[in-house]
């Protein structure tokens, strides 16, 4: 062997050795950021951050999920392998004041066990039913998609809606550099609080994913099956199969810059007259996507996207993404807002512990979307997932400016604040404006002349406040308590609504309300 090659795969096997011996942890937003505070506070430990759920050793996986007043779970170690029984619990009450004031809450329960054999292999899965009833923008949200936001399908239930969630990993370790992953779930790319590459707002699917960790690079190829969900007529849904393929490569250039290159295609099953399945011609992962769709004389819907993060006075991250979904440079340069220029970006600033202060979390970010940006010429193609965006929940053609403080208060406490405002362009009836990604783009109502927020403008601003206390850190069981106000301005009309919540509950994932 080549002494350059030998030289290259001992600096990867270096490098990749603090990740021996992992586990996924919860894709849950406070264990992520407490995640990313560790690896700051040591930054030998080579990690990339933008790549969710994290992998951790359980060293560091103790530090990140802290302490717990009374420890809810049943763990049996054997000599070479464990399980551990989790209980998972929502039962949280409270009031939506608006015009007319009425209850809301919830009530789940449902089972997680995870476990390993050896030190290669790591497993998890949950099973969880809840029934609930919800603020009404939430409602509406639910009537229009056919799901409740995030969870699954919505379907009659005692207290309003209530959803059925299965989740599953199987993750073999086979070196240090070399992990394989599949089941049924979530993941999330990025550095911001909303993603537009992938994100954890759209329902579970099943997936499978190699991800290699070589020198300062990290690369992964993920393989997902995922569901067509629109409304078909009066109650009826339509539902249709179709895949998904994306790479996704992260460069550590230096201690402060990360760099990132995305890529993914969507495709539907089949059509009209042909079946096509899983295509294994996307199954390769050393190769662009756009070169194969060309190739086979497909019209899958393939998209690209750039990002980075750069640390400034260490605690201090700048970041960004931009996600291309289709253009032509000669019609950016005439500036003729012409429809089919789709393109996304975000900007943030996330801050660890600033200003000396142990204990707090702050983060600014501003997302865009121009209109069309994540639809396709077949609506089963568009970037979407069980009825609700892979990538931002607001879809297209809209501003977002959000503001997010976050104080963990004593051994158990954690106060959240999340400050969030958006216009969006909603399309008239029967006009397509780009504002909605389950429609086609191939009517578009105007060639050109088309601007972000285009349509009937909808402005939304939300303030949410949540203490919660942490009681078994395992399965991420909470007392909590908390203040939403919503304040909505849509066709002429204003409305303001305040929910006041309280309960106990699991937090294994993230559930968002903020749109």
């Amino acid at each position: 062997m080549p002494k350059f090659a030998k030289l290259v795969l001992f600096t990867s096997l270096l490098y990749s050795f603090t990740l021996a011996g992992q586990e996924s942890i919860w894709l849950e937003n406070e264990l992520s950021q407490k995640a990313e505070l560790y690896t700051i506070k040591n930054p030998n430990f080579r990690f990339h951050s933008a790549i969710k759920t994290y992998q951790l050793t359980d060293s560091i996986k103790n530090e990140v999920y802290g302490l717990e007043k009374w420890p809810i779970n049943f763990k049996k170690e054997f000599k070479k392998s464990s399980i551990e029984f989790l209980p998972l619990i929502r039962s949280v009450a409270g009031f939506s004041m608006s015009d007319s004031s009425f209850a809301i809450g919830q009530l789940g329960v449902g089972l997680a066990l995870k476990g390993n054999f050896g030190s290669k292999f790591y497993y998890s899965a949950s099973a969880y039913f809840e029934d609930g009833k919800y603020p009404g923008y939430i409602s509406d949200y639910i009537e229009l998609r056919g799901v409740v936001p995030g969870m699954g399908r919505a379907y009659s239930g005692s207290l309003g809606y209530n959803f059925s969630r299965f989740d599953l990993l199987l993750s073999y370790q086979p070196t240090n550099f070399l992990h394989l992953e599949a089941g049924i779930g979530k993941h999330f790319i990025g550095e911001g609080y909303h993603s537009f590459f992938v994100s954890d707002v759209a329902g579970n699917n099943p997936f499978g994913q190699l991800n290699v960790n070589i020198w300062h690079l990290n690369f992964s190829a993920t393989y997902s099956s995922m569901t067509h969900l629109a409304t078909a007529s009066g109650p009826n849904w339509q539902e249709a199969k179709k895949f998904s393929a994306r790479h996704y490569l992260s460069w550590n250039a230096t201690k402060f810059l990360r760099i990132g290159f995305f890529e993914s295609v969507v495709w539907q099953a089949s059509d009209s007259s042909n079946y096509r399945g899983f295509d294994p011609f996307y199954i390769n992962p050393i190769q662009f996507y756009r070169p194969v769709e060309y190739s086979i004389g497909s019209s899958d819907n393939s998209l690209l996207g750039f990002d980075l993060s750069f640390k400034i006075k260490g605690n201090w991250i700048l970041y960004s993404q931009f996600m291309l979904d289709e253009f032509l440079l000669r019609e950016i340069t005439a500036g003729d807002g012409w429809w089919a220029n789709k393109f996304a970006i975000q900007f943030g600033l996330k801050v660890f512990e600033p200003f000396n202060s142990k204990r707090l979390f702050i983060r600014a970010e501003f997302n865009m979307a121009r209109p069309f940006t994540f639809s396709h010429g077949s609506s089963k193609q568009n970037y979407a997932q069980l009825g609700e965006a892979i990538g931002h929940p607001l879809g297209s053609n809209f501003y977002e400016g959000l503001l997010e403080i976050n104080i963990d208060i004593g051994k158990y406490g954690r106060l959240e604040n999340l400050i969030l405002a958006y216009i969006k362009g909603v399309d008239p009836e029967g006009e397509n404006l780009g504002g909605d990604i389950f429609k086609s783009y191939t009517n578009p109502t105007n060639t050109y002349g088309n601007y972000i927020t285009q349509g009937d403008q909808k402005v939304v601003g939300i303030y949410h406040v949540q203490y919660s206390y942490l009681l078994s850190k395992e399965n991420r069981i909470k007392l909590i308590g908390g203040l939403q106000i919503r304040g909505e301005r849509f066709l002429g009309s204003t409305s303001i609504s305040t929910q006041i919540f309280a309960g106990i509950s699991t937090t294994i994932w993230n559930r968002y309300a903020d749109f």
